[in-house]
């Protein structure tokens, strides 16, 4: 986990406390894949020249030509995050972002809903993979099981990047966390998205291939940067303590007036 600076302003009730630099944490993704219908569906490392698993890339989307044996391709890439660093009180922001790929194209990211986060990235297939739909065929858009995801959002790819807010969902899977019994802990404290390139009409979308944490440079993999939540300091709390006394004070001494 590393950290990165932006500029804030606290606020509280009425009272600014001031505007200050807010550290802003990044988590790098700890396991991330490909997988792939059709042929390669019961298959982890595929002939695709890209790979899977521990490849430094991942392909996202559906192409047209063949390259996987006779069929043309529909890829997925799942990417799973660490949240035992994050603070329980969850996060005022976060932002997943992919890099690589190729610009102009929908990605969509989705959010799988499940406490099971136990794939790993040289064992996750198309058919086993957490929220997938197994019926998508090569060539499909791949839609992914609703009981079991979310849609975060779909977005075309500028720049090569892809971001997505994901607040929402970590703020979930951290409250979902400490509801548990302690002895899932280790399973719990992890997350998983997928992401895929929607088509239309029969038409391909393929996105490229997208970075995965084997990447070479290390600020390109796939990350989430976020800002937890403040935790008020003790001065903090006891003035709004005495404010909350005075406040109560003030209607005491109101209703006794009217009763007069």
């Amino acid at each position: 986990m590393t950290r990165t600076m932006i500029t804030a302003t606290a606020v509280v009730g009425l009272l600014v406390l001031g505007t200050g630099t807010v550290q802003a944490d990044l988590l790098y993704s700890v396991a991330d894949s490909q997988v792939l219908a059709g042929v390669n569906a019961t298959k982890n490392t595929t002939p695709d020249p890209v790979g899977s698993g521990t490849s430094t890339t991942m392909r996202i989307g559906t192409r047209d030509t063949s390259g996987n044996g006779t069929d043309p391709y529909t890829a997925k890439a799942y990417l799973k995050f660490d949240l035992s660093s994050v603070p329980s009180q969850g996060v005022a922001s976060a932002t997943l972002t992919l890099m690589g790929g190729t610009s102009g194209h929908l990605v969509r990211l989705v959010a799988v809903t499940g406490t099971d986060n136990s794939w790993t990235e040289t064992g996750i297939t198309w058919n086993t993979a957490p929220g997938n739909l197994t019926a998508g065929t090569a060539g499909s858009s791949g839609n992914f099981d609703s009981t079991k995801t979310v849609v975060i959002g779909a977005v075309n790819s500028a720049s090569n990047t892809v971001t997505y807010d994901v607040a929402a969902f970590v703020n979930w899977a951290l409250a979902l966390n400490a509801s548990f019994d302690s002895r899932f802990a280790a399973q719990n404290d992890f997350i998983t998205f997928a992401l895929s390139a929607p088509s239309t009409a029969g038409a391909y979308n393929n996105a490229g291939t997208w970075y995965s944490h084997e990447w070479s440079t290390g600020s390109q993999r796939p990350q989430i940067a976020y800002v937890a939540n403040p935790t008020p300091e003790p001065a903090t709390m006891a003035f709004l303590a005495i404010g909350g006394i005075g406040v109560a004070a003030g209607r005491l001494i109101r209703r006794r007036r009217s009763v007069r």
